[in-house]
């Protein structure tokens, strides 16, 4: 399975030169797996890019300062409407939204919260604003998109964002 290692750099025993994940996440799955033989494409130093990942979707991941972004670009109507994005949680951690924001909190098993998910979004192809949530379902955070309603532009760009103290680029 791809994942993208979200690390914190203040977890390390000092002297080790190791970093220990924080979080994983992984592509979005769609409850199945991506096309066989699909390979990421590197298109900046901080991004990869994984086009055709599933029937009507390309994926693209982004590194920045102090987040992943995961965005989802459904290509046409084909395109589902559910991302599940698995997520590996520190031992003991748990997941919990925000129901006034949005947001989704990942605590650590001292119920720190280690990092955040960002409100879901999704645009079209003209900037209209695309109805999008999220759902928890176990370990697993879902992304749903209606896109299917009628006036959109594909393609629409979906992302869930997580946020956390240091991150390292995909491999």
């Amino acid at each position: 399975k791809r994942k993208v290692r979200v690390f914190d750099a203040g977890l390390n025993p000092k002297g080790s030169g190791e970093e220990k994940s924080v979080v994983q996440i992984s592509l979005p799955n769609q409850f199945m797996q991506p096309r066989r033989g699909v390979r990421g494409v590197r298109a900046s130093a901080n991004s990869v890019i994984y086009p055709n990942y599933q029937p009507s979707v390309d994926v693209a991941v982004e590194v920045q300062e102090a987040n992943v972004r995961i965005l989802t670009i459904l290509n046409n109507s084909d395109a589902s409407t559910e991302y599940a994005y698995k997520l590996n949680l520190p031992q003991g951690g748990r997941l919990q939204d925000n129901s006034n924001t949005g947001e989704v909190f990942i605590y650590d098993n001292h119920d720190n919260i280690v990092a955040s998910l960002s409100q879901a979004w999704a645009i079209d192809n003209s900037g209209n604003e695309v109805a999008t949530y999220y759902e928890l379902r176990g370990s697993y955070l879902v992304q749903v998109v209606e896109h299917l309603n009628a006036g959109i532009d594909y393609p629409v760009v979906a992302d869930p964002s997580i946020v956390v103290r240091k991150i390292v680029p995909p491999r």
